[in-house]
């Protein structure tokens, strides 16, 4: 494959990585105001994460978005060096958000959905047969939740997918003379 079509994926596969991260940021940023939302109207529930509705946990996202803007702009002036650097920002991407990935998932099944056909919103409550408490949220509210973590997850898995496509179209166009 020659060297400019090496360069064009390379450039295609970063911008992927740095909308990823983008819509990261967006999703947890969307996550936790609901998930505050959802606690104004009614205490408990997933009011103990209210509280990272203002702390900057969206800019986790960042971590994809700084390898996959360096690689856009090397592949855009085809230098050695921006090729260099975008490695070594993969890689180190790839090893913190492999660690994001696991704690993401861990946290999905904190938030996992109600059965919709097992599960009734009475007053403020999900009840859900067999189960011998009450969510403290609704139904919807619940369902509302695990759709944005599930794209949570969803996006850290095409960023560490396309992070690792750009570290290896790095590599070689670093290595090729």
């Amino acid at each position: 494959m020659s060297k400019t079509r090496v360069n064009i994926a390379n450039g295609v596969s970063c911008a992927v990585v740095t909308g990823s991260g983008i819509t990261f940021s967006v999703l947890v940023y969307v996550l936790f105001d609901k998930i505050l939302q959802a606690a104004l109207k009614r205490s408990g529930g997933f009011g103990g994460y209210a509280a990272y509705a203002s702390s900057p946990v969206w800019s986790i996202g960042l971590a994809f978005v700084f390898p996959g803007f360096i690689g856009t702009v090397s592949s855009c002036a085809r230098c050695k060096g921006g090729y260099i650097t975008q490695m070594v920002f993969c890689i180190l991407t790839l090893i913190f958000t492999g660690i994001i990935f696991i704690i993401c998932v861990l946290a999905l099944g904190a938030f996992s959905r109600p059965d919709n056909q097992l599960c009734r919103t009475e007053g403020d409550k999900c009840v859900c047969e067999g189960s011998k408490s009450a969510s403290a949220m609704t139904c919807e509210d619940l369902n509302d939740i695990n759709s944005i973590a599930v794209g949570i997850v969803a996006m850290v898995v095409v960023g560490w997918i396309m992070t690792l496509v750009a570290t290896i179209l790095g590599g070689v166009l670093a290595c090729e003379r």
